[in-house]
């Protein structure tokens, strides 16, 4: 639950920041309708502007719940560790602590890293003869077409 409230926090202050570099851009280019203070009045003082942050605020509550996933395939960890290696290696991703029935993957690169607000880390567990892969959506999707390519599946 924690990690799920951390979450939706860092993704609230992400839209945040997107939309204060958007209207940033607009003022600065001078296609903001209004000035600074009016936007700020009309963000907090409108209906618009309050259901703008209340689409912020339920987007944030509902993206670690469907923006993280856990899927399983049929790979042993012990086995196929090499091919577990390889196809997170051209994922961008590193080895970063392994234990008998687990391994946790980093993403290598700190601008990645960045762009998914530090949630990079992907764990493999080791599930009787199937492998548990957990992380952010996007990135098992990828590691998942890649894994099924090196396990020949």
């Amino acid at each position: 639950m924690n990690s799920y409230f951390i979450r939706g926090v860092k993704y609230f202050l992400w839209l945040v920041v997107l939309f204060a570099v958007l209207f940033a851009l607009m003022l600065l280019t001078g296609t903001a309708r209004v000035g600074l203070t009016e936007g700020l009045q009309e963000l907090f003082y409108t209906t618009r502007g309050l259901l703008l942050l209340g689409v912020m605020i339920v987007l944030s509550v509902l993206y670690p719940k469907f923006g993280f996933v856990k899927k399983e395939f049929a790979a042993n960890i012990a086995s196929d560790r090499d091919k577990i290696i390889k196809a997170f290696e051209a994922s961008g991703f590193v080895l970063v602590k392994e234990n008998l029935d687990s391994m946790e993957f980093r993403v290598a690169k700190s601008i990645r890293k960045a762009l998914l607000l530090w949630e990079d880390r992907i764990i493999v567990t080791a599930d009787g003869n199937n492998i548990q892969i957990e992380g952010i959506r996007k990135e098992v999707v990828k590691i998942d077409y890649r894994l099924r390519a090196f396990l020949g599946e």
